[in-house]
């Protein structure tokens, strides 16, 4: 007699039908949604996936779809990233994490990168990042290269950018985060913003590389990873790139998982970089395959 229970392939399989319908019909990054949808969408499961996910929906209120098409992982913990630094972040957490964006493109050219063929994606990532922490973008007048405004000329007429009083109003994160979900729904700059994070990723790869080389199959060096697995978009994310990214920006990230194996029926949570200071924790949920974000109760 034929067994009804999933595989972790049969979950696929379902997940990518569910992912090309969302594409068709919808944004790269949702507006929030019941989790009990997700139970909506597996009625026909019976077995420990379903379980998981009871589990999830008990502990979580809502989450936001994120186009399954192999960027999910960075565009999910991009935009909830930056929704967490603009809800809940700190003064200090906002400055760091700004001080490290402006900074992160003198790391990469360190890291052997060309200047003019990252100024693009550096650009628009630095620009999301003020718009979440409430400064301005970097005027051209100042080097950033150090995360500190230094002025290129002595007689330079503008001011190094200044912080918005923190927190924000109520007012202004409400306009701010509207305008941060419209970028990440716009696919070019989108893109430019997750293919950053995937560079961000690569550099803290090629910094550590001694420690990253363990975890690294196939006899690649860590640079022949980097080209195969992490710089090109569409590449989908194993945990050893959450660590990198997570450590990168020293930003604490939990996942929650979710598979068939029957060997428990709650969600299993992974914390990476728990002891992060750069952002609250950005909590985003994995079905085999794909990444959403997810908003806790």
């Amino acid at each position: 007699m034929a067994s009804s229970a999933y595989s972790d392939f049969d979950v696929i399989a379902q997940e990518e039908r569910v992912r090309d319908e969302i594409a068709a019909s919808s944004e790269l990054v949702s507006d929030p949604l019941p989790t009990s949808v997700l139970l909506d969408e597996y009625k026909e499961n019976k077995d420990a996936f379903r379980d998981k996910l009871k589990d999830v929906t008990s502990k979580y209120d809502s989450f936001r779809r994120v186009r399954g098409d192999g960027n999910c992982f960075y565009r999910a913990f991009g935009f909830a990233l930056l929704q967490q630094i603009l809800h809940r972040g700190t003064e200090e957490q906002a400055r760091k994490l700004y001080q490290q964006a402006v900074a992160s493109k003198a790391l990469l050219v360190a890291q052997g990168y060309t200047e003019y063929t990252i100024e693009d994606f550096y650009d628009s990532y630095v620009e999301v990042i003020a718009l979440a922490t409430g400064f301005p973008k970097p005027p051209a007048a100042y080097d950033y290269s150090t995360g500190i405004p230094v002025p290129v000329q002595q007689d330079a007429n503008s001011e190094p950018p200044k912080q918005l009083p923190w927190p924000l109003t109520a007012q202004e994160r409400a306009l701010r985060e509207s305008n941060l979900l419209a970028i990440f729904r716009d696919d070019p700059v989108a893109s430019a913003v997750v293919y950053y994070l995937r560079l961000l990723t690569a550099g803290h790869f090629k910094t550590n590389a001694e420690f990253f080389q363990g975890f690294i199959e196939d006899g690649l060096t860590v640079s022949e990873f980097c080209a195969r697995e992490v710089e090109v978009m569409a590449r989908e994310c194993e945990q050893v790139h959450i660590v990198a990214l997570s450590a990168a920006l020293d930003v604490p990230v939990r996942v929650v998982y979710t598979d068939s194996s029957d060997s428990t029926s709650q969600a299993t949570e992974i914390n990476f970089q728990e002891e992060g200071t750069a952002a609250p924790t950005v909590s985003l949920l994995y079905r085999p395959g794909h990444y959403d974000i997810l908003y806790a109760r």
